[in-house]
């Protein structure tokens, strides 16, 4: 198979062109024979935590800035709603976390498959604010939990504090997530409050707010520094989520960020190209890593 070679690497230069139709000098070669341009380019799908990944593979590709490249990215609501959007012929790559049960339903039902490779490493983590006094929990522990068959931070050794399920956006990566590793019957209620205006009061769902009790969940790759602030991320069977020890595989809730392709694709179109590249080293480079 073909290997894809790019002339520059936008990530170890400064670019001050744009990505309209290149110069022989803008461009970046393909082994002689594929050349991208604005025009060829794969069409391509990523989410908004891996808006960056895919954005970086275009600015290596077509030799312009980020701003530029973002455009010519389409950035889909869910991790799944890019997977189907793959399915259905509506783009040729995704970069994206790995797929929920939704897809694998839509995956037995055809038969068209996906080709993925692994280009990165995030994790689903758990948060709270400490005030439950506990800083551990093994995997019944949050299948308990989250089954709703434990309710009370004293059934796990903490402080005595009635328990609040925070849920996150279905098909979203921590949600297929929570899906596959310890989520495996009940469903999450929202959490509610009420809204008061002219027109009356209504009951309104709330994001995760860090309350006494509470436990939320995230990816790894978007909770930033932990540490030093009152959002607290629970160590699982005493393993505290890390880059280091998601890669390691000592924290157990690891999640795959893909790049994927439909297997229908023919060995010499741009898109398999592309996913060649991609998934080489020189095109890992290029990528970068989720955070």
């Amino acid at each position: 198979m073909k290997k894809i070679f790019v002339f520059l690497l936008c990530l170890l230069v400064v670019f001050s062109v744009a990505c309209g139709e290149p110069t022989v000098e803008e461009s970046r070669f393909l082994d002689g024979s594929v050349e991208f341009t604005t025009q060829n380019l794969p069409k391509i799908c990523a989410t908004p935590y891996t808006e960056a990944m895919a954005v970086n593979m275009v600015s290596a590709i077509l030799g312009c800035d980020t701003a530029t490249a973002k455009t010519l990215i389409t950035v889909c609501d869910s991790t799944d709603d890019c997977y189907e959007e793959l399915m259905k012929s509506h783009c040729d790559i995704v970069i994206a976390h790995d797929y929920g049960q939704d897809i694998v339903k839509l995956l037995n039902s055809t038969e068209l498959k996906l080709v993925m490779t692994e280009l990165d490493r995030d994790a689903l983590i758990f948060t709270t604010n400490g005030a439950q006094g506990v800083e551990s929990v093994s995997v019944e522990q949050l299948k308990s939990v989250y089954n709703g068959e434990v309710t009370d931070w004293k059934e796990l050794d903490g402080n005595e504090m009635a328990i609040t399920l925070f849920g996150a956006k279905s098909r979203t990566a921590m949600h297929n997530a929570l899906e596959k590793y310890v989520l495996t019957e009940a469903e999450i209620p929202p959490v509610t409050r009420p809204v008061i205006t002219a027109n009356g009061t209504f009951t309104a769902e709330i994001d995760y707010d860090n309350r006494n009790g509470a436990i939320g969940y995230t990816l790894l790759s978007l909770s930033g520094n932990l540490a030093g602030g009152s959002i607290k991320a629970l160590s699982v069977d005493g393993v505290a989520p890390s880059k280091q020890t998601v890669k390691t595989g000592q924290y157990l809730f690891g999640i795959a960020v893909n790049i994927a392709i439909r297997n229908s694709e023919k060995p010499n179109s741009n898109t398999r190209f592309l996913y060649d590249w991609a998934i080489s080293e020189q095109g890992k480079l290029a990528i970068g890593n989720l955070y």
